[in-house]
Protein backbone atom coordinates (compact mmCIF):
# COMPACT_ATOMS: atom_id res chain seq x y z
CA UNK A 1 0.00 0.00 0.00
CA UNK A 2 1.47 3.35 -0.99
CA UNK A 3 1.65 6.05 1.10
CA UNK A 4 -0.53 9.01 1.11
CA UNK A 5 0.17 12.57 -0.73
CA UNK A 6 0.61 15.63 1.86
CA UNK A 7 0.30 19.46 -0.06
CA UNK A 8 0.36 22.12 2.28
CA UNK A 9 -0.48 25.66 1.86
CA UNK A 10 0.36 28.72 4.38
CA UNK A 11 -1.80 31.06 3.13
CA UNK A 12 -1.29 34.99 4.16
CA UNK A 13 -3.42 38.17 3.70
CA UNK A 14 -1.82 39.15 -0.07
CA UNK A 15 -2.19 35.37 -1.23
CA UNK A 16 -5.23 33.45 -0.06
CA UNK A 17 -5.47 29.40 -0.24
CA UNK A 18 -7.27 29.36 -3.91
CA UNK A 19 -4.47 31.63 -5.13
CA UNK A 20 -1.61 29.55 -4.08
CA UNK A 21 -3.51 26.51 -5.08
CA UNK A 22 -3.90 27.40 -8.65
CA UNK A 23 -0.28 28.50 -8.40
CA UNK A 24 0.43 25.36 -7.23
CA UNK A 25 -1.08 23.22 -9.73
CA UNK A 26 -0.03 25.52 -12.82
CA UNK A 27 3.45 24.60 -11.46
CA UNK A 28 2.71 21.07 -11.53
CA UNK A 29 1.08 20.53 -14.58
CA UNK A 30 4.00 23.04 -15.99
CA UNK A 31 6.80 20.56 -14.57
CA UNK A 32 5.16 17.35 -15.84
CA UNK A 33 5.10 18.73 -18.99
CA UNK A 34 8.89 19.61 -18.97
CA UNK A 35 9.84 16.09 -17.17
CA UNK A 36 10.49 13.14 -19.84
CA UNK A 37 9.55 10.44 -17.87
CA UNK A 38 6.36 9.27 -16.14
CA UNK A 39 5.34 10.66 -13.23
CA UNK A 40 2.75 8.71 -11.14
CA UNK A 41 3.28 10.80 -7.69
CA UNK A 42 3.08 14.15 -10.01
CA UNK A 43 -0.07 13.23 -11.94
CA UNK A 44 -1.85 12.47 -8.87
CA UNK A 45 -0.90 15.76 -7.26
CA UNK A 46 -2.05 17.22 -10.34
CA UNK A 47 -5.34 15.28 -9.90
CA UNK A 48 -5.87 15.84 -6.29
CA UNK A 49 -5.58 20.00 -6.74
CA UNK A 50 -7.74 19.75 -9.94
CA UNK A 51 -10.60 17.98 -7.48
CA UNK A 52 -9.70 20.49 -4.84
CA UNK A 53 -9.85 23.76 -7.20
CA UNK A 54 -13.08 22.36 -8.76
CA UNK A 55 -14.86 20.12 -5.91
CA UNK A 56 -14.43 22.16 -2.59
CA UNK A 57 -15.89 25.13 -1.37
CA UNK A 58 -12.74 27.40 -1.47
CA UNK A 59 -14.73 30.47 -0.37
CA UNK A 60 -15.22 28.80 3.12
CA UNK A 61 -11.63 27.76 3.33
CA UNK A 62 -10.54 31.10 2.48
CA UNK A 63 -13.01 32.87 5.25
CA UNK A 64 -11.70 30.32 7.79
CA UNK A 65 -8.03 30.84 7.13
CA UNK A 66 -8.36 34.83 6.56
CA UNK A 67 -10.16 34.86 10.26
CA UNK A 68 -7.26 32.98 11.67
CA UNK A 69 -4.79 35.08 10.03
CA UNK A 70 -6.73 38.25 11.22
CA UNK A 71 -6.65 36.47 14.79
CA UNK A 72 -2.26 36.30 14.34
CA UNK A 73 -2.52 32.89 13.83
CA UNK A 74 -0.52 31.23 11.20
CA UNK A 75 -3.12 28.68 9.40
CA UNK A 76 -1.98 25.81 7.15
CA UNK A 77 -4.22 24.22 5.33
CA UNK A 78 -3.75 20.18 4.44
CA UNK A 79 -4.40 17.98 1.65
CA UNK A 80 -3.96 14.23 2.39
CA UNK A 81 -4.59 11.20 0.70
CA UNK A 82 -5.25 10.48 -2.97
CA UNK A 83 -7.78 11.15 -5.86
CA UNK A 84 -10.00 8.66 -4.43
CA UNK A 85 -10.35 9.83 -1.24
CA UNK A 86 -8.77 13.42 -0.53
CA UNK A 87 -9.04 14.72 3.17
CA UNK A 88 -8.99 18.24 3.75
CA UNK A 89 -7.70 20.16 7.45
CA UNK A 90 -6.70 23.26 8.64
CA UNK A 91 -4.24 23.59 10.91
CA UNK A 92 -3.74 26.30 13.46
CA UNK A 93 0.10 27.15 13.81
CA UNK A 94 0.53 30.29 16.53
CA UNK A 95 1.87 33.61 14.78
CA UNK A 96 4.31 36.18 16.45
CA UNK A 97 2.97 39.49 15.36
CA UNK A 98 5.83 42.00 14.73
CA UNK A 99 5.54 45.79 15.49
Amino acid sequence: MKDPIKIEFKPDLTCCVGCMAERYYWKLVNEYMISLGDEPEMEEKIEMMRIFLEEYNLEKIRSETEELLIEGKEPTVILEGDSEKLKIEIKEGKGERRE
